[in-house]
């Protein structure tokens, strides 16, 4: 009978898995934001009631933190040109946090992150009978409407939580990504 389909014997030289990239985040956020955002990770900024409660929100799309990153310009009255923040993560840093990912679209049969959303959405904590987080970080997809258990299809978001996760990215290799705002007819 021949070798079974499928099975690759490694010699002892060679490593038992493949290396892993590191992974990239993206803040949104506006130029005159950003350096504060490069010089440490403040978990107190925050706002209150979003989906995986107070933290630091990050994604792994680049387009989505553009997006972002014009809607808080708009928002401060485009006195900032919008700008977003990378940071390139060590897997192998991240695997050692406290971590919880929602993986599966969030339709309304994903039960588990729209009762976490809402319970956060309402104030809650994500470690029940504590004001501490459970988890260092969150990641899943990006609630539309969580009363209605909708979601903004093709947009991530990973949330840092606490100081040990706002560590790994205060060490993590980072820099400012900015664009020049579009000129109006007032300039």
């Amino acid at each position: 009978m021949g070798d079974a389909i499928g099975v690759v014997e490694l010699s002892a030289n060679e490593p038992t898995r493949p290396p892993v990239p590191n992974w990239l985040l993206y803040h949104g956020t506006t130029r005159s934001c950003a350096d504060s955002v490069v010089a440490g990770i403040d978990l107190e900024v925050g706002r209150d009631s979003l989906d995986f409660g107070r933290g630091f929100y990050t994604t792994t799309n680049l387009r989505q933190a553009w997006h972002w990153a014009r809607r808080a310009a708009f928002e401060e009255g485009a006195k900032s040109p919008p700008a977003v923040v990378w940071f390139e993560v060590a897997r192998d840093a991240a695997a050692l946090l406290q971590v919880m990912f929602f993986l599966l679209h969030a339709g309304p049969a994903a039960a588990d992150y729209w009762r976490l959303v809402a319970h956060c959405r309402d104030g809650g904590s994500h470690r029940p009978g504590s004001d501490e987080p459970w988890y260092d970080l969150i990641g899943g997809p990006v609630s539309r409407d969580w009363r209605r258990r909708q979601a903004f299809a093709g947009f991530d978001q990973v949330s840092i939580h606490t100081a040990a996760a706002a560590r790994l990215l205060d060490t993590a290799p980072k820099g400012i990504l900015c664009r020049q705002p579009l000129r109006t007819t007032d300039d």
